[in-house]
């Protein structure tokens, strides 16, 4: 008799940030609404650069021609960030986001290029190579492009096969781009550096026109003008239908910018990302002055609008779940399962939380009443510095610290009371093209399952009985559920609180993340096309930048 054995492959213990799954679906509205950028494309200039590095190397005729495209690939990555930083330091004057910053490995080559300043001549392949090694610029064995570049090179038709059969630029878009590229750099004093594998100041003069600046510097230049026309979707080779939102997008932002100029507002004393979110949600700018959105802008204000709604509901249903663990992690309380974790949950938290000032509530009062009382109290939405606003109270929890546990769930739990009454009728609704019915079964915690329940399986319920259910079914239960599905289709391990033969037992007390919708590196490539720019601490909008959001209200 023979036994048959086979190895399990160990499972993979990851931490994970969407342990509810609900910034899924922040993160599918945000990518319909701005294709073609991610939160990695943060300059605009690797969009031609990728190209042109494809289609020269298989112009080339040199000896770099018996090497492979990945390591030079690897080699091109590592000078191209060189000449950026390098040019940083010649322009002390500028700013730095014009030369360097954010270009792929920069950190790792710092040392590389403070050597080459110090007169030394450093050989490229120290630091491209794929050996572990503390100079090794980046991991993955296609660098930069691999990891943050290639999947949107693909999308957007400029690229084509995949680093298994072999990458390649598209003859329609791809030649073009790289065409353009090539007449404003030294195609062969590039490979020759590559092709010697060493660096140094001269070569980093003789090639400064590399720099990411140069974009803006070629002011008429081919390139420039082909990727605005990429980025903005413009009628010809780089048209495609599903850029309409970027390019909305990309003209909403130039727009509110321009708004913000002429308010005297556009003072950079905070992230624009948080001045965009409150701007889009509320159609009001930061003095409190509505923004009158251009009417063929404003059907992509309310795409953003119920992508700021869809995190705001994330953040405090990640947070009652968050203010849960932290407290039974600190008491080291024995539950056996989920009931247990849900009588607990009322026990520690409901009485001081349903009658504090913020809620005014009790635990027999009805949800349905709560919520009619909810909508008296109502802030304007236009009103988003009032204490009770959904805006203001998502930003306090995003500034949540142990200890405020209770402080935590009461905000949570107003933010809810204040989307159900603001949104009663589903004013704002999912496009089915973009979240599909099947889709949102797989995420049920959704604004649209929020406002069934609001109208259905709450409206009978009293406030502890409501508390209990976020806490158990849109907290214990589902985050098993989420973990379970990680566990069955990647073998990750993703439980931050996991049933044991001991009892239910906290792995890690994740706190509430939200999602990065992308704005950060739209403003960036904006600030490549010399579409906007600073001065003196302002962000002001160019003349060409002003034609073009123009050209998107149309």
């Amino acid at each position: 008799m023979s036994v048959l054995t086979t190895w399990i492959k160990p499972i993979n213990h990851i931490k994970g940030q969407d342990h509810l799954a609900s910034r899924a679906v922040c993160e599918k509205l945000y990518t319909s609404l701005i294709s073609g950028i991610t939160n990695v494309t943060d300059r605009a200039r690797y969009y031609s650069f990728y190209p042109w590095l494809i289609w020269a190397f298989e112009a080339h005729t040199g000896a770099l021609k018996n090497k492979s495209l990945q390591e030079t690939i690897r080699k091109a990555e590592c000078l191209f960030t060189l000449i950026g930083e390098w040019h940083t330091r010649e322009n002390k004057q500028e700013e730095k986001f014009l030369h360097g910053a954010a270009m792929i490995g920069r950190e790792k080559l710092i040392p590389a290029l403070n050597a080459v300043g110090n007169g030394e001549v450093i050989q490229l392949s120290t630091y491209s190579t794929l050996e572990e090694s503390s100079q090794r610029y980046f991991k993955n064995k296609w660098g930069g492009l691999g990891q943050y570049y290639l999947g949107t090179l693909l999308e957007l038709g400029i690229l084509d096969g995949s680093t298994r059969t072999g990458l390649k630029y598209t003859r329609e878009r791809g030649e073009i781009i790289a065409k353009a590229f090539d007449k404003e750099v030294n195609r062969q004093k590039f490979f020759e550096v590559l092709e010697e594998d060493y660096v140094s100041i001269k070569s980093l003069e003789e090639l400064k026109e590399f720099c990411p600046c140069f974009l803006r510097t070629n002011y008429n230049g081919l390139e420039r003008k082909i990727l605005i026309d990429l980025f903005f979707n413009q009628p010809g080779a780089f048209y495609k239908e599903e850029g309409n939102n970027r390019r909305k997008t990309l003209g909403l932002i130039l727009n509110l910018i321009f708004e913000l100029e002429k308010k005297k507002e556009n003072k950079l004393q905070k992230d624009f990302v948080e001045i965009f979110r409150s701007c889009v949600y509320t159609s009001t700018l930061p003095s409190g002055v509505s923004w009158n959105v251009p009417i063929g802008l404003e059907s992509i204000r309310k795409g953003w609008q119920l992508y700021q709604c869809n995190e705001i509901f994330s953040i405090a249903v990640q947070s009652i779940f968050w203010a849960g663990l932290s407290k039974l992690q600190l008491e080291q309380f024995p539950l056996r399962e989920s009931q247990e974790y849900k009588e607990w949950f009322l026990l520690t938290f409901a009485k001081d939380i349903l009658s504090s000032d913020a809620l005014n509530s009790s635990q027999e009062q009805l949800f349905e009443e709560r919520l009619l009382e909810a909508q008296i109290e109502l802030p304007l939405l236009e009103n988003f510095s009032d204490k009770n606003h959904e805006m203001k109270l998502y930003n306090d929890l995003l500034n949540l610290s142990i200890g405020e546990e209770k402080e935590v769930i009461s905000k949570a739990l107003n933010i809810l009371l204040v989307l159900a009454a603001r949104y009663q009728e589903n004013a704002l609704l999912y496009n089915i093209n973009i979240l599909s019915d099947r889709y949102l079964r797989e995420y049920p915690v959704n604004l649209h399952k929020f406002w069934f329940h609001c109208h259905n399986t709450w409206k009978t319920l009293t406030m502890a009985e409501f508390l209990g259910w976020l806490a158990m079914d849109w907290g214990i239960e589902w985050h098993f559920e989420v973990a379970l599905r990680k566990l069955r289709y990647e073998n990750k391990d993703t439980f931050r609180i996991k049933p044991t033969d001991q009892g239910l037992k906290v792995v890690e007390v994740p706190f509430p993340a939200r999602s990065s919708p992308r704005i950060t590196q739209a403003k960036n490539i904006l600030y490549d096309l010399e579409l906007i720019f600073n001065e003196e601490g302002s962000i002001k909008i160019t003349t060409e930048g002003k034609q073009l959001m123009e050209e998107c209200c149309g």
